[in-house]
């Protein structure tokens, strides 16, 4: 089976690839280091990880979304 793509984020700069290939999901591009506001960190986090949550739930089951996210960090660097 191909990979199929599925990319989203708040902006270019700070993107989300996540590929699908026989029925399981990866994380091949994740760009973690962004600027925010000190104030929105925790906003933009929480955001960033509800759309990652949204998009593997369309390919994995719940069981194993706990595994891979427990694999994703986010940074956030202050401008």
């Amino acid at each position: 089976n191909e990979f199929q793509r599925s990319a989203f984020g708040l902006s270019e700069e700070h993107l989300f690839a996540l590929n699908i290939k026989d029925g399981k999901a990866y994380i091949m591009r994740f760009e973690r280091r962004f600027y925010a506001e000190p104030e929105r960190k925790r906003e933009i986090v929480a955001e960033i990880r509800e759309r990652l949550e949204q998009q593997l739930r369309q390919y994995v089951f719940a069981n194993e979304i706990d595994r891979l996210r427990a694999g994703v960090e986010i940074e956030v660097v202050t401008p």
